[in-house]
């Protein structure tokens, strides 16, 4: 199973309290919150995913050290003073390659945040995803066919779907053509290939996705044992297991 995500878990003084500083502060936003009475939270910030549990009750028993890795460490230095976060170590270069300071909440977790310094020196612009735009012939029966593969729909609007496997995403569009679709690929990595020809199958078995076919699994020169899948609009889908090769 791919590892896709780590979630660190600080332990807070006060849940209710520290839920407000991580939003005032240090810019995060609520994601959910559990327990009656409220014992752990999750709050998120871009990509970064960090749970919050009442000291005592869940976590560990006393105070943490993270680092956050991020692009445009001056601005977020700036807006992180402006707050009024506790400032720890301030801003400075390193001598392992890394521009950073560190905060401290009030519970006593320190969160260290760098940039390398060859991204502060050599600055570009920011870049926090990446997305292809797969075709759909029949925007409807793609969206159907891609939720009964397994992947999740974050949301849709007009003429545009965002799909989500294992943290890896994709937005299904609704426009087509033939040349295009016929010879647009997505590689998919797992860790079972003939699982996902049994899955497939059973899927496209129902009747109710025409156009759709699965083959394999096949092992390839390149390196992969992999499972063809072709959607409603003959995009292909490699469910590619790599291989172990002998040593």
């Amino acid at each position: 199973m791919p590892l896709w995500a780590a979630v660190p878990i600080l332990s807070v003084d006060d849940l209710a309290g520290a839920l407000d500083e991580y939003q005032r502060v240090f810019g995060f936003s609520k994601n959910w919150v559990w327990g009656d009475p409220p014992e752990l939270a999750s709050v998120c910030r871009d990509r970064v995913e960090l749970n919050l549990a009442q000291r005592g009750k869940l976590g560990p028993a006393g105070a943490s050290q993270i680092y956050l890795q991020l692009s445009g460490i001056d601005a977020i230095w700036e807006e992180l003073r402006r707050a009024g976060a506790e400032v720890a170590v301030e801003i400075a270069d390193r001598v392992y390659g890394m521009r950073d300071f560190s905060v401290r909440d009030a519970s006593g977790n320190r969160l260290d945040l760098g940039e390398p310094l060859d991204s502060v020196r050599a600055p570009r612009p920011a870049a926090s995803d990446l997305k292809v735009f797969v075709p759909a012939k029949d925007f409807a029966l793609s969206r159907r066919f891609y939720a009964a593969l397994g992947f999740h729909e974050n949301w849709a609007e007009g003429d545009l779907a965002e799909f989500e496997l294992w943290g890896h995403r994709f937005l299904l569009q609704n426009y087509y053509q033939p040349d295009w679709a016929g010879n647009f690929m997505l590689h998919v990595r797992v860790d079972d290939a003939a699982a996902w020809r049994r899955h497939a199958e059973a899927v496209i078995a129902s009747g109710d996705y025409p156009g759709t076919k699965a083959e394999g699994p096949r092992e390839e020169s390149w390196g992969f044992r992999v499972t063809y899948v072709w959607d409603p609009s003959r995009v292909l889908l490699h469910f590619a297991e790599p291989l172990v090769r002998p040593v």
